[in-house]
């Protein structure tokens, strides 16, 4: 299905055809931008359902945009969007289509602003996202299904991560980075990882159970 987005429309965007011997195919295309850090604050819930605010930092191309492309897991429901800080509209694919152009378990949608970012400027964009990506292995194990795109996600460009979970304190979470923070309140675990150095994707491997 869709990446389900709250209160917005669906698009079927055209495909475009071009020649392989285009001589505008031998070099890349510049980016439309550039997203150079993931700020990810995630609530685990007991049922398996996740919770998440996402911020990415982008830096835009050559040329001022409007329209800005995210993927998503198909199991993952992005309910709102702002870029710094005003309402943005989402835009979700239509489903026959984008099942047809990705035949992953990921989904492509598209963030667009009232006004053009201008060229050569940075901006912040948060999402607020929901889904049941934890999936259980049994014997009180669970693992991430959507380990790549389990949040909102832009081309597989490098970018510094930091990544903070609540979860229960019965469990364990393992993730990239470095742990700064452990702590627990109650009948919840929070944890942050902050990777040293730019990474592909801020997957979380596992949650399991704790050790005793």
């Amino acid at each position: 299905r869709d990446v389900a987005v709250t209160g917005v429309q669906t698009c079927a965007l055209p495909i475009s055809s071009f020649s392989p011997r285009d001589p505008a195919l031998s070099r890349p295309a510049p980016l439309d931008f550039l997203a150079s850090r993931y700020s990810i604050d995630a609530t685990v819930e007991q049922g398996k359902a996740l919770r998440a605010r996402t911020q990415v930092q982008i830096h835009t191309g050559p040329s001022p945009i409007r329209v800005l492309s995210f993927d998503a897991a198909r199991s993952v429901d992005v309910t709102s969007a702002t870029v710094d800080g005003k309402p943005a509209e989402v835009l979700a694919r239509d489903s026959l289509r984008s099942q047809a152009l990705r035949p992953d378990d990921n989904q492509t949608f598209l963030v667009v602003v009232d006004t053009p970012l201008a060229a050569d400027t940075n901006h912040s964009i948060v999402f607020e996202h929901t889904g049941t990506v934890v999936r259980e292995a049994g014997n009180g194990v669970y693992y991430v299904g959507a380990r790549s795109n389990w949040y909102p996600h832009a081309g597989d460009h490098f970018a510094y991560c930091e990544l903070t979970f609540h979860y229960p304190r019965k469990l364990t979470l393992v993730a990239p980075g470095d742990m700064s923070l452990d702590s627990t309140e109650g009948e919840v675990r929070t944890s942050r990882w902050t990777t040293p150095s730019p990474v592909r994707v801020a997957s979380f491997n596992q949650i399991g159970r704790a050790h005793v």
